[in-house]
């Protein structure tokens, strides 16, 4: 149960940052970097 409700609260605190990080954007307060990357090494990292 305890393991669950921390899931819970890292998963949650994921999404208040990701809406802050939009937030920021849509600010103009946050630049966004464009960078080469690999597809295939981010879908390994994935699975």
């Amino acid at each position: 149960m305890v393991r669950t409700a921390r899931d819970s609260g890292r998963t949650l605190l994921g999404t208040i940052d990701d809406i802050l990080d939009f937030s920021k954007i849509e600010a103009g307060r946050m630049q966004i970097e464009v960078v080469p990357m690999s597809v295939a090494e981010v879908a390994e990292g994935v699975c």
